[in-house]
């Protein structure tokens, strides 16, 4: 039974429904004054973003207390990830994946070549890092792994919500960007899951193992589908 003038912040649904309202007006609001200036929704909603978030409304006590709570923190990431998960997917019904499979011969070569600067500076700047403190208890090929896969990651939802805000989002240039984009991720969750592979042992060899088993895994996986292809096709002939 709902109470009239009953504090909201001891009802989860009336937080999180002045949570939704406060974002969704400070977003609307930010990205009307940047169209003024040409800027893209996205930009507004980042911005936004920041405000509500540790680096400036998160230092003030009173912010954290009454409008984002803590323990309603949780509840508000889960509908995040739905909402971004339900944007992914209606991104991906509109792409034309023709066009993308036919750009990936120049894709491939752009995005390693740019994917190697900011992963070098991140394993140089793990690596600096890991050397000033002693106290990590971590496997250090993990931890300089883990700090330059963080540099190398593309922002694909805020990439491709700005190309699909100026309708860039099937043509050529949109292809290529997101192809590249697309590529340089796929690079980066490789090296992620080498990094988990090396932080699941105690010793580099043990990581090292985790990582050819998943590697013999893979290539069994693939070379089965071959062979059952092979015998589904003979097998119809």
């Amino acid at each position: 039974m709902v109470v009239l003038f009953e504090d909201p912040r001891k009802l989860p649904l009336a937080t999180f429904l002045m949570q939704v309202f406060i974002t969704l007006v400070v977003c609307k609001i930010l990205a009307k004054l940047l169209s003024y200036i040409r800027q893209p929704q996205v930009i507004g909603q980042i911005i936004a973003g920041i405000l509500f978030g540790p680096s400036v409304l998160g230092h003030i006590r009173g912010w954290s207390e009454t409008v984002w709570l803590p323990s309603s923190l949780p509840a508000f990431q889960l509908i995040a990830n739905l909402g971004l998960l339900f944007f992914m997917f209606f991104l991906g019904l509109e792409l034309d994946l023709g066009q993308i499979k036919n750009s990936w011969k120049t894709t491939i070569p752009i995005a390693c070549a740019s994917i190697i600067f900011p992963v070098g500076i991140g394993c140089a700047v793990a690596l600096w890092f890991y050397d000033m403190n002693s106290n990590f208890q971590t496997n250090k090929i993990a931890f300089i792994l883990f700090v330059a896969s963080g540099f190398g990651f593309s922002a694909f939802p805020v990439l491709a919500t700005l190309l699909n805000s100026n309708g860039l989002l099937n043509k050529p240039i949109g292809v290529q960007t997101i192809s590249l984009a697309a590529v340089e991720d796929i690079a980066v969750w490789v090296i992620l899951a080498i990094a988990s592979a090396f932080s699941s042992g105690d010793s580099a060899l043990q990581g090292l193992y985790t990582l050819l088993l998943t590697l013999a895994f893979i290539a069994i996986r693939d070379y089965s589908r071959i062979m059952l292809q092979i015998i589904i096709d003979d097998h119809h002939q």
